[in-house]
């Protein structure tokens, strides 16, 4: 098999794994936040062999492909995927490596939180960006929210979801005519509707499914069995790190339902392409030469008198 490229958030990249290494170098930085200054290569390194899409690549006996950059959201997914085929410039603190559409097989998305995406707007004639999470951004937002859209938040949100999903499939649509299968898989819900409202996507779509149960998102893989996150993981660690991101096992179980999806895709292919051997039953067939059985048949019959 050929590459595979895994774009997502935190989840895809493997945070926290590196706690599983148990180095003397490592060093805990308060409760759910991360400090890039802590880890060192060797963390790094380590965690990277844990991860899900480095599980997913040795089953396949191919090579995986990650953001070098922790965290991310559609947005950044999208810019990834774009720069890692040479589409867009300037994303070095994602990727440095190019590759062409002839050396990947797959590219798998995971969904973040839409409320990370950026949105670009025009108001008062200039450019305004509007993120949740970014204070500033806000009070220009509202009052174009109000003033000009005249929508609500609610209604803004579903815009807001819909335009990234539809971005989403327009990168799946592309890589797929260029022959690079796509699949996704979602941490949280924000985009479950769309995705079985749309079968291009849906057809794609990946289940986790863990103890002979399916769950739609890792979000609700992980509210159903708490010992899937770091900081609840009292198998591994006497007193878990306070990291509420996916543990070894939680990654393991991703690895294993994207492992069975494509191994779905593969004997698709070879059912599709499996030519079975016709017997031709209008000739007859003859366990002996046709002069053999003639011979046989005109033997004088033995009287049974």
């Amino acid at each position: 098999m050929k590459g595979i490229i895994f774009s997502g958030c935190s989840f895809t990249w493997g945070q926290g794994l590196y706690y599983y290494s148990g180095l003397p170098t490592l060093k805990e930085p308060p409760p759910n936040t991360y400090d890039s200054t802590l880890l060192t290569p060797a963390h790094v390194r380590y965690m990277e062999t844990l991860r899900y899409p480095r599980i997913v690549a040795n089953h396949f006996n191919t090579f995986e492909v990650v953001s070098k950059q922790n965290g991310g959201s559609e947005e950044s997914s999208l810019n990834f995927i774009k720069a890692a085929f040479g589409l867009k410039e300037g994303f070095s603190h994602f990727i440095d490596d190019k590759f062409s559409y002839e050396e990947i097989e797959y590219v798998i998305i995971q969904t973040s939180q839409v409320n990370r995406n950026s949105f670009y707007y025009i108001y008062n004639e200039e450019e305004k960006w509007f993120n949740i999470n970014v204070a500033e951004t806000k009070p220009d937002f509202y009052e174009w929210l109000i003033e000009s859209e005249k929508i609500t938040l609610s209604e803004w949100q579903e815009r807001h979801t819909k335009f990234y999903f539809d971005e989403l499939r327009s990168l799946m649509q592309h890589l797929e005519n260029l022959n690079v299968k796509t699949k996704i898989l979602c941490w949280e819900n924000d985009y479950i509707d769309l995705i079985r409202s749309d079968l291009f996507v849906y057809n794609r779509f990946i289940e986790l499914n863990f103890r002979g149960e399916n769950f739609k998102s890792i979000r609700d893989l992980m509210n159903r069995h708490t010992h899937l996150a770091i900081c609840s993981d009292h198998d591994n660690f006497k007193t878990p790190p306070q990291d509420h991101h996916p543990s070894k096992e939680c990654h393991e179980i991703i690895a294993q339902s994207i492992i069975n999806s494509i191994k779905k895709d593969i004997q698709k292919e070879a059912d599709k392409n499996f030519q079975p051997v016709l017997e031709d039953f209008t000739k007859p067939v003859f366990s002996k030469s046709p002069e053999e059985s003639v011979a046989q048949d005109e033997t004088p019959k033995r009287s049974l008198i």
